[in-house]
């Protein structure tokens, strides 16, 4: 009987080697394939305050945009994602950030690329300060490239599309008081090919033109 015992206990121990050797076998096999594969890495964010703000916005207006050139960053900075708060560096650690978020954006190869973001404090429903987008535009290897939006506080004011740093299709201008549509612009190769005080859009442009563009109503 103890012999037996003995057998029993030499053949679990070597099937635990076994086992071992194998999963060994396995995970080497594992490693190997995966550190094969390309890493994607998180964009680095740099989180910009008061102090060095001056460094980072931009001085000259982006060629196309409505907004003023201080809302948005540079023409070039290091690759990387990038975030402007309206607060001192002693501030960040003492408040949320996120409701003092000035602007956004990120750079690929030196150059805007992405989506640029521009906010401020608005007021709305009796609360003072509520942080809303009022500026958004989109780039491609530092030229705009899509869709862009610009809003006051209640309202879009102008929404269009640019294509490579050209305006291309339709710019839509509403009344900043309002949020009536007043003004439809069309572009072809940055050419304005018409321009008509049509506010119902469906009478001079077709629905599915509409559409493909998401200009569905006025909210900022």
């Amino acid at each position: 009987m103890p012999r037996m015992v003995k057998s029993l206990n030499a053949l679990w121990l070597l099937h635990k080697l076994l086992w071992a050797g194998k999963t060994y076998w396995f995970a080497l096999l594992c490693v190997s394939f995966f550190s094969s594969l390309p890493v994607t890495l998180p964009a680095q964010t740099k989180r910009v305050f008061q102090e060095e703000m001056e460094r980072y916005l931009a001085t000259t207006k982006v060629e196309g945009a409505i907004a003023p050139p201080y809302t948005f960053l540079r023409d070039s900075l290091p690759d990387g994602h990038y975030e402007v708060y309206d607060l001192s560096i002693a501030d960040s650690s003492r408040r949320s950030l996120k409701s003092y978020l000035l602007m956004s954006g990120s750079y690929t190869n030196g150059v805007r690329h992405g989506a640029f973001h521009a906010y401020t404090k608005c007021r709305r429903s009796n609360r003072m300060n509520q942080h809303t987008l009022v500026s958004s535009y989109n780039f491609a290897a530092g030229k705009l490239d899509g869709h862009m939006v610009e809003s006051n506080c209640s309202w879009k004011v102008i929404e269009g599309h640019f294509s490579m740093g050209k305006r291309d299709g339709l710019f839509l201008h509403y009344d900043p008081k309002s949020g009536s549509l007043v003004r439809v612009e069309y572009y072809e190769d940055d050419r304005l090919a018409f321009i008509t005080q049509q506010t119902d859009l469906t009478k001079v442009i077709p629905a599915d033109s509409l559409r493909q563009y998401h200009y569905l109503g006025n909210k900022p």
